[in-house]
């Protein structure tokens, strides 16, 4: 499965980076080509995304025949192939962290926004050890994770809290979540230690001797969720993803029977009890209407959040960057950080203010 998934990944960039020469402006001022009817989204195994089969079973056909399309939903996939498939252009749309779009996606060249800020974890990403208290004791470890992704941008900035440098520790890479799971499950070493996210997280913190040592709480804000979509894509998808997404949290947001429905649902999808699901809530900030994201991606300190993505993404050496800024990103205000010529991540108001004053 590792080789596969690089192997995949590996193809992904190399056909989209071809497009990183064309300004980013010229792809944003041409109107979308789509002209088919039907597309396809799909997701990976986290909390909030395990609302999806909700979404879809109970009120995207309602939104999707509103504005003439239909969109079906994929299997769960390993987080990893999602965003390979999107890359490929298997999929439409793709459940991601706004970390891996922008070392993914928009650093292969693919022009891609989202139309809806889901939460940030609060806890749902973390560094596990089978012995140890603080970050300072993972000192000269190996630290299992999945390279290139979220979790990456967690281990650094927790290096850097506890005033430690990359070089400080071993970061050895696991083809997907699963391989992350048993790595430490498996392994009798006391110095075993992983980075991961819920659900597996909620596993291995219930391992005898697992102790969290670093978890995204104490970066707030800095790891979303959201749905991405590219830029060009068919505003009908758009607007029907967003206007689903947010009449489900509106019943999410209820005390009744109808949040009881929404909640087994999620516990299903993620192979875990209500009880253990509602648990992971408990450390997600999930945005419970549209006008609450908007509230977050318009605030002052939005923008800093989004400089240290950057910042990490070339400290840390993902996907190498040749520099901090090589690929642009648009703020909900229009403001760009980094290359004005290559912009390749979006954060749009639009959607979810249409969602907020109810125009969808």
């Amino acid at each position: 499965m590792k080789k596969l998934t690089q192997f995949l990944m590996a193809v992904v960039f190399a056909l989209v980076a071809i497009t990183m020469t064309v300004p980013s402006s010229s792809a944003q001022a041409q109107p979308s080509t789509q002209t088919k009817d039907v597309f396809d989204m799909t997701f990976s195994h986290y909390i909030t995304w395990d609302f999806s089969p909700f979404l879809f079973e109970n009120l995207v056909a309602k939104w999707s025949k509103k504005y003439g399309i239909t969109i079906r939903l994929s299997e769960p996939m390993d987080y990893a192939e999602s965003i390979t498939q999107f890359g490929l252009g298997k999929y439409d749309a793709v459940t991601i962290t706004n970390i891996d779009s922008y070392i993914a996606p928009a650093f292969g060249g693919i022009d891609v926004e989202f139309i809806v800020i889901q939460d940030y974890s609060a806890d749902n990403d973390g560094i596990v050890t089978k012995s140890g208290k603080t970050m300072s004791d993972m000192k000269g470890r190996e630290i299992t994770i999945v390279q290139n992704t979220v979790t990456q941008h967690l281990v650094a900035r927790c290096l850097e809290l506890a005033k430690m440098k990359l070089t400080d520790i071993i970061m050895k890479g696991a083809g997907s979540e699963s391989e992350v799971l048993t790595a430490f499950v498996t392994n009798d070493d006391p110095k075993t230690t992983v980075g991961t996210w819920n659900p597996n997280l909620l596993k291995l913190r219930q391992e005898k001797h697992a102790n969290m040592v670093c978890g995204s709480s104490q970066i707030p804000g800095e790891i979303m969720d959201g749905i991405l979509v590219r830029v060009d894509a068919d505003e009908r998808l758009k607007k029907a993803l967003t206007g689903a997404y947010y009449e489900m949290i509106s019943q999410l947001a209820t005390k009744g029977a109808a949040r009881n429905k929404v909640v087994a649902a999620g516990a299903k999808s993620a192979g875990c009890t209500v009880p253990e699901f509602e648990q992971q809530m408990k450390t997600t900030h999930l945005f419970m209407s549209p006008k609450e994201a908007l509230d977050f991606m318009t605030a002052p300190g939005f923008k800093a959040l989004i400089q240290t993505v950057q910042r990490i993404a070339f400290e840390a050496k993902l996907y190498e960057p040749k520099s901090v800024g090589q690929v642009g990103i648009e703020l909900p205000n229009g403001e760009i950080l980094g290359d004005k010529s290559n912009v390749r991540m979006h954060f749009p108001l639009k959607y979810m203010k249409m969602a907020a004053d109810g125009k969808l």
